[in-house]
């Protein structure tokens, strides 16, 4: 007897990591419910998702445009890799033949969405911001199920979900005094002294960056620095005691927050929903002109995160609210709670039962 092979899920995701940490912790909900399931990822070329994807499932590339609204050189040849892009995906797609495709708002899941809408395979897309974004919205007519973590008054018909956070983040959530020690030794931190982890995103924030190695002298004497600067980062030793720097974090990145008594970040979803998880206060300071504002303005209406504008100057109001924090148990403690009432997390389970739904699982 000839047995047909099971057919697979394909996520997709790219060009940063916003897009890509909630649908990792999908695949780790998909593979405790139904392991017999094959799962293919298909993103960008030279992106950072790459390397991590491709330590937990198989990885195909797509060719990717990018619907460009500022003035770029690259804008002539989008439309051309969209259209490349497109028939890549038709023919991905009818080569694995997937039960469903599953996206969180990348432009590389654009022309694959397109492509499933086609081919009549089921979809799934996830917005993850406060904002409905360009890629969800070339996509809104083609999806089969559009699900959202945070409310819209333009989405309402989307249904609600948690925002899926990773087992090892999960885990870490449960942060003894023990496991807090452990990590600060980790890193080589002082114990006697609160942490702060300062995250510049997976392809770094130039100016959040430079904010932060400004001020880190004028911290020393009142904390001790985790500095993820991302892996773009400009390079440049610093000599401040107490000041640990890294590119990238994957493994690790549980750790740092265990360490952490305060996070300084950009206000995209994937860092505001691990910190609402670990009960984590933050400040962020959104990406001037980006979705992230819309981010930030959701957390300062609820008073959930203290948000300051990336503006000239702007590092010495981001070490006066650090300072504050530090000084403060109290008020740290109660953002952190406002932050996980505003942004509520689970194991991927509300989105596992959307795509349960969907498709025959």
């Amino acid at each position: 007897m000839i047995m047909s092979r099971p057919r697979p899920l394909v996520f997709s995701g790219g060009g940063t990591m916003g897009s890509v940490v909630p649908l990792i912790a999908l695949v780790e909900r998909v593979r405790r419910a139904s392991p017999q399931i094959p799962l293919w990822w298909i993103g960008t070329w030279r992106g950072v998702e790459r390397a991590p994807v491709t330590r937990v499932m198989a990885y195909l590339p797509l060719c990717n445009g990018k619907f460009r609204r500022y003035a770029s050189l690259r804008t002539l040849a989008d439309p051309f890799l969209v259209v490349i892009g497109f028939f890549q995906s038709l023919a991905l797609l009818f080569w694995l033949r997937p039960r469903a495709v599953v996206s969180a708002g990348a432009f590389v899941a654009v022309p694959l969405h397109w492509a499933a809408w086609v081919l009549r395979i089921p979809s799934l897309a996830i917005r993850l911001d406060a904002t409905v974004g360009l890629a969800h919205r070339l996509i809104r007519a083609c999806v089969t199920r559009a699900c959202t973590v945070l409310p819209s008054r333009t989405s309402t018909q989307d249904a609600r979900v948690a925002f899926p956070v990773r087992d090892a983040i999960r885990a870490a959530s449960a942060r003894t005094d023990t496991h807090r020690r452990e990590a600060k030794a980790r890193f080589g931190l002082d114990q006697g002294k609160p942490t702060l982890l300062a995250m510049g995103g997976g392809t770094g924030a130039v100016a959040l960056n430079r904010a932060v190695r400004q001020i880190a002298k004028s911290l020393a004497s009142y904390c001790t620095i985790i500095h993820l600067t991302g892996a773009r980062d400009e390079a440049g030793a610093h000599d401040t005691p107490g000041y640990c720097t890294r590119t990238f974090l994957d493994d690790e990145l549980a750790r740092a927050y265990t360490a952490a008594d305060l996070v300084v970040g950009r206000a995209g979803m994937g860092t505001i929903a691990e910190c609402a998880c670990m009960r984590l206060p933050m400040i962020v300071v959104p990406i001037p002109g980006s979705a992230q504002e819309m981010n930030a303005g959701y957390l300062r209406a609820r008073d959930a995160a203290v948000v300051i504008a990336q503006r000239t100057g702007f590092a010495d109001e981001l070490c006066a609210a650090i300072l504050r924090l530090l000084a403060h148990n109290d008020e740290r403690a109660s953002r952190a709670t406002r932050l996980a009432d505003a942004v509520p997390t689970d194991d991927g389970a509300a989105v596992w039962r959307e795509l349960s739904l969907l498709v025959s699982l």
